[in-house]
């Protein structure tokens, strides 16, 4: 502001060590936040700049976030020396490439296509007037949080458009509520195996999660007896916020059968532990299995665990 540049003591320096005149050609710019030109040579402008940044006018680079830092996907330890030292066949001398199975997009071989009606309907939004090439809600557009909604809801719970937040993917969501339920030194019950996003994103905001037990001789399911030792624990049950449930499961493929569900609901609501489901693959079940939706379940069961649905299309 004006009147704090009159009283303060301002230093101006030019930041020849940038050669900002190289990567700003012109030489008159109109500022990303004003309509007043920038004259080349750029400049820097602090208070009392040679103590602040010290001494030599040069730019001190700011130190990686402490965010940053706890930030890493533990699974690239182990996958990127693989794919450091794959050779394609031609490498080899044998012709065969190698297929990853790791991404499990069934989209990279041409294989999905997206259906007709979703392409005409997004040629509609951008093309046609009014079109979608503005701002929306933060939330996502309320003809789509309806849609949702009344996809989500049930005989036994309707779920309210306001309820709904469209996210960027279900790992985007995912972000949206583990923010929402972890504070620095608290936790989070996850699967495991399980996907390692969810520790990823716990661990970014300074918080942990406590793994549960998923057996293999019950088709994957949960470990209910494993859950009951841990929030048996005092010293761990203290920080846990609520639990995430992964149905249908990555990576065990599992599809979790309705008592196994109510048993799950019945457990947390003892424990008064919060419910984060992500039901991603609740539309990719094949053979005898069926999906059941764990709000679904918990409305069956009284209403009593609250549940936050992740999922997409």
């Amino acid at each position: 502001p004006k009147s704090v540049l009159q009283t303060s003591s301002v230093v101006e320096e030019t930041v020849e060590q940038l050669d900002l005149n190289k990567a700003y050609p012109n030489n008159q710019k109109k500022c990303c936040c004003s309509s007043s030109p920038v004259v080349e040579p750029l400049t820097v402008s602090s208070q009392n700049h040679e103590t602040a940044r010290g001494g030599s006018g040069c730019w001190t680079v700011c130190p990686t976030s402490q965010k940053a830092l706890r930030t890493r996907n533990p699974i690239r330890a182990i996958v990127d020396p693989i794919v450091k030292n794959i050779q394609s066949g031609e490498e080899r001398g044998d012709g065969k490439d190698h297929i990853s199975l790791a991404l499990g997009d069934p989209t990279v071989g041409g294989n999905l296509p997206p259906c007709q009606l979703a392409l005409d309907a997004i040629v509609a939004a951008v093309s046609e007037k009014p079109n979608a090439a503005g701002y929306i809600h933060a939330c996502g557009l309320p003809a789509a949080r309806q849609a949702i909604a009344e996809h989500h809801s049930y005989p036994e719970h309707a779920i309210a458009a306001e309820n709904v937040i469209v996210a960027s993917g279900c790992s985007g969501s995912l972000e949206l509520v583990l923010t929402a339920l972890l504070d620095p030194g608290t936790s989070i019950l996850v699967p495991q195996p399980g996907f390692p996003l969810y520790e990823v994103i716990a661990e970014s905001h300074g918080a942990s999660v406590v793994h549960y037990r998923l057996d293999p001789n019950r088709n994957w399911e949960i470990d209910l007896e494993h859950l009951e030792e841990i929030m048996s624990d005092s010293t761990a049950s203290g920080t846990i916020r609520g639990i995430l449930i992964n149905n249908p499961s990555n990576p065990t493929g599992a599809v979790f059968s309705l008592q196994h569900l109510q048993d799950i609901v019945t457990f947390c609501n003892q424990y008064q532990l919060p419910i984060v489901s992500d039901e991603v693959y609740g539309n990719l079940t094949y053979g005898s299995n069926q999906f059941h939706p764990m709000a679904q379940i918990a409305a069956q069961c009284g209403k009593q665990v609250p549940v936050i649905t992740t999922s997409g299309l």
